[in-house]
Formats: structure tokens, sequence, C-alpha cells
């Protein structure tokens, strides 16, 4: 038997794709879009075309705000527990 305290998982993972092209933003559904208005810790593969992405998705006033983490292959493997430890203590 567990205890609540081992149990509780606050943070979720939401794995949005970035679509190669030109406009993406017809393609990425409504329940999308709303996710990532909600969302303000971001694990990304190169945090500039991430902030592309988000913008071309209507989120421009709040990049300045937003966490990004990289993940790419120069990531140390240690740093990515702290990645998702981010996603627990956030709202």
């Amino acid at each position: 038997m567990s205890s609540k305290s081992e149990t509780n998982n606050n943070g979720k993972l939401y794995l949005i794709p970035t679509l190669l092209g030109e406009s993406t933003s017809d393609i990425i559904s409504e329940t999308t879009k709303e996710i990532l208005n909600k969302t303000e810790i971001y694990i990304v593969e190169n945090a500039k075309s991430a902030r592309h992405f988000l913008k071309e998705m209507g989120l421009q006033p709040k990049l300045p705000y937003l966490t990004m983490h990289e993940l790419n292959k120069r990531t140390d493997p240690l740093d990515m527990l702290s990645f998702l430890d981010a996603s627990d203590e956030s709202k």
C-alpha cells in the first residue's frame, strides 16, 4: 500500500508536434492551442524555433515569461530529471 505523498503526481507532460512548413496554425487543433496557452514550462529541442512556433500559435505576449529547457544532443542526462521536477512544482 502506498501513501498519498508517494503517488501524488501533479505535473503533466504534453507532447506537441512542431510541423515543417511556413503556416502550421491552421493544422494544430484548438484543443492543442488551449494547452499551449496554459503551459508555462516547455522542454524543447531548440528554444528559438520553439518560440517562433509558439508565436505563430498566438502566444506572443506570454513568450518572455515562459521557461524553456533545451533537450538535444548536448543536454547533460542529469539535467533531464530537473526538467520534469519543474513540471511537478508548477501550477
